[in-house]
């Protein structure tokens, strides 16, 4: 068995065209199937390694090795997206990354400025009409595109039916309203907030940004412009850092024993994420989380958010080729 990497496998193993679609070196004519399967029968079975952290992957992986018995992938959960970007640096810098890997969106700027990522627009004509103009312009910069969108998390609001109707209190439908209500729970429990802020989630309040129309970075004839003190980003940071000050939402981590039995008993009433966070929520009597509509951006794309929002990523290596600004538009829809 051979293992190399090859520079169109990028994205989720349900895109088989794109995943075997060019070999190393190859840019003659035919198929990249047809390419691919020719290279796998005179060397043997090309082996890709793909680092990803969802659920899912395993099943997809060996859906995929089934079909595909010429080009099989070795799945490797290298953790959650900070870890992963950690890990892909360091394995980059030592020559031995995996051929794919998914990315959340927010880091791929910071991949590709340590060269941890490769241009792979040269093989993704076939796929680029499958996703939104918003979408694929999450992996492209300046004319360039280093990986393919596997998922976006739309954000969304997570609440406790059971407790609001017990409240009597109405899910809010704009920013301006989650303040408001965010005051009226206060009042009638003073045990229980509206939702909690996570101040070291990164990729929560880059959503948030982003809805409120936030551009963080731009590339322009090679050249980055990076910036997160816009007016959006700050606005957003004083409508959160606001709610804090007036002990309205709790400044806390995420996911943790406590946040998550503070959840259940009913005292945590929603969570403003992304569109995953249903599945992450324990049902209990007092904690059946139901879903709000989600968040139109101003302009743009919709808002994403958290470890849904990645892109698989080809490595460059030598073995491959390579918050809301207050107040918001009404979230409905």
């Amino acid at each position: 068995m051979r293992i190399r990497g090859v520079p169109g496998s990028l994205a989720a193993l349900g895109l088989a065209v794109a995943l075997a679609a060019c070999s190393s070196g190859t840019n003659g004519g035919g198929t990249a199937a047809t390419q691919a399967a020719t290279q796998a029968a005179e060397t043997g079975p090309v082996t890709l390694n793909f680092w990803c952290w969802s659920a899912g992957q395993k099943e997809k992986v060996a859906a995929f090795n089934k079909a595909h018995p010429d080009i099989q992938v070795k799945h490797t959960d290298a953790g959650g997206g900070t870890d992963t970007a950690t890990k892909l640096l360091t394995a980059s810098r030592a020559g031995n990354a995996p051929d794919a890997t998914c990315l959340e969106y927010q880091t791929i700027p910071a991949m590709i400025v340590a060269g941890a990522l490769a241009d792979i627009s040269a093989y993704t004509a076939d796929i680029k009409d499958a996703f939104t103009p918003e979408v694929w312009s999450l992996t492209s910069f300046d004319g360039a595109v280093y990986g393919v969108p596997q998922d976006v998390g739309p954000m969304v609001m997570v609440y406790n039916r059971k407790r609001f109707d017990e409240l009597k209190i109405a899910v809010p439908k704009t920013w301006q309203e989650f303040a408001t209500v965010a005051a009226d729970v206060r009042k009638k429990d003073p045990d229980a907030y509206l939702a909690t802020f996570a101040p070291a989630e990164f990729g929560n309040f880059a959503g948030l940004a982003q809805q409120a129309g936030a551009t963080w970075w731009k590339v322009q004839d090679q050249t980055w412009t990076v910036g997160i003190a816009d007016t959006a980003s700050t606005e957003v940071a004083a409508y959160w850092q606001g709610l804090i000050d007036k002990d309205l939402v709790k400044a806390e981590p995420l996911l943790t024993p406590e946040w998550n039995n503070q959840l259940n008993q009913g005292k945590i009433l929603s969570w403003p994420s992304a569109l995953w966070a249903p599945a992450s929520c324990t049902a209990s009597p007092r904690s059946r989380p139901a879903t709000g509509p989600s968040r139109r951006c101003p302009s743009g794309p919709r808002a994403t958010t958290g470890s849904p929002s990645r892109a698989a990523a080809p490595s460059p290596s030598p073995r491959t080729a390579s918050t809301p600004r207050p107040p918001p538009r009404s979230p409905n829809g």
